[in-house]
């Protein structure tokens, strides 16, 4: 309670993804992966700044949301390995839960965090984006050494590089480097 928290946010271009790719094929397949992401990215903040142990690991109850198959997949990545960094022995999917927003504070900070990335990424009705909230979580995000690009801000496939869009609507992200 009141303790420190770091903000973590996985920002995902769903037109990027491939359409052939088995992320795109397979029902819930981009939301395990974005959890995933997510899970290594908190696994690693708390290995790094936490004291050692398994970590609580709760998500919002949203309406696709089923907490058994969010498990049983962290379990699968638990078991056979394959291409993640998640710290094991900070994460334990059996410790993972899920439930409503308004019963932890934590989650509506989350909610109120993820909220400002979202409005700094994506165009309003007035063809605009809204950055003042984003930089001012600034100081609140992961970071490794210097870097918070990856760890407290990760965007999947990846952060567009075409210069009119970096220059109008990601300016913001040189705030976060």
């Amino acid at each position: 309670r009141g303790g420190p928290f770091a903000v973590i946010t996985v920002a995902t271009h769903k037109p990027s993804v491939k359409k052939d790719s088995s992320l795109s094929q397979k029902k819930h397949a981009l939301f395990e992966y974005t959890a995933k992401l997510l899970v290594e990215r908190i696994s690693w903040y708390c290995g790094d700044h936490l004291r050692p142990g398994p970590a609580r690991l709760v998500f919002a109850e949203r309406g696709q949301l089923d907490p058994d198959r969010l498990i049983a997949y962290f379990k699968r990545l638990k078991r056979y390995g394959g291409n993640h960094s998640i710290r094991w022995g900070i994460i334990d999917p059996d410790k993972l839960e899920v439930v409503p927003c308004a019963k932890l504070t934590g989650l509506q900070v989350a909610d109120a965090a993820v909220s400002s990335v979202e409005q700094a990424l994506e165009l309003s009705w007035h063809s605009t984006t809204e950055h003042r909230y984003v930089k001012m979580w600034r100081k609140r995000y992961y970071r490794a050494g210097v870097t918070c690009d990856g760890h407290g801000l990760k965007a999947f496939p990846k952060w567009p590089t075409e210069r009119p869009l970096i220059d109008h609507r990601l300016h913001w992200l040189k705030h976060f480097q």
